[in-house]
């Protein structure tokens, strides 16, 4: 096969410090919002931004990129369309995979873990925060089906807009919701100078309490 591009010499050189065990909370939550929180005060861009991995039936993975908007006891929240691909997807196989990175920490965590459908207080507590024109977005797409026309679309948001702004509120439908990533292992990535990255993971045993930290080859 021809080359098309090559990209060989497009790399950069980490220079951060080297990351050692004693940086790291026990608790990979804490740790996690502690990098989340880093990432934020720096002005990082779409701080809670994550590559989620999904499996399909037919065994074809797929990833796209969702916003953090809670991180809990247990793992991190995303919201979605339940009829998008990935909520199908989620459906069919619970396990899942993501990956935050944020690019000017030289930094990355890798979770794995199970998702599972939040309840309706906690979609509804999301779906009230946000603005009218975002409700009504996600109200009339339907979400991974082939679109005929953007305009068809425009108008549908357009209709609901007004019929939120008439009533005050838009309901938050049935096939709009959260998803909780139960994380069971976690994977803390630091770059380093000439390729020596830090890498660490979060594991535990089956019944444990606490967490084994390991420290990997990068």
């Amino acid at each position: 096969m021809a080359r098309v591009n090559r990209f060989a010499a497009q790399r950069i050189d980490y220079t951060t410090k080297p990351l050692e065990l004693s940086d790291l909370d026990v608790d990979p939550i804490t740790q996690l919002s502690a990098w989340m929180s880093e990432a934020i005060d720096l002005g990082v861009p779409e701080a809670n931004a994550m590559v989620v991995a999904t499996v399909g039936s037919d065994g074809q993975p797929s990833t796209r990129n969702v916003l953090c908007k809670e991180i809990t006891e247990a793992g991190v929240v995303f919201f979605t369309n339940y009829g998008s691909r990935k909520a199908i997807e989620l459906a069919n196989s619970p396990k899942v995979a993501a990956t935050f990175y944020w690019l000017p920490m030289h930094r990355q965590i890798n979770i794995r873990g199970l998702a599972k459908r939040c309840s309706d207080e906690v979609s509804n507590s999301y779906w009230e925060s946000r603005s009218l024109g975002s409700q009504a977005a996600s109200a009339a797409s339907q979400q991974s089906q082939p679109l005929e026309s953007r305009e068809g679309y425009t108008k549908a948001v357009d209709d609901l807009a007004l019929q939120a702004e008439a009533e005050g509120a838009l309901e938050r439908p049935s096939t709009w919701g959260g998803f909780e990533i139960e994380v069971d292992v976690f994977e803390f990535w630091q770059g380093g100078q000439d390729r020596m990255h830090d890498r660490f993971v979060y594991a535990k045993d089956p019944g444990a309490e606490s967490w084994n930290i390991e420290r990997l080859y990068p």
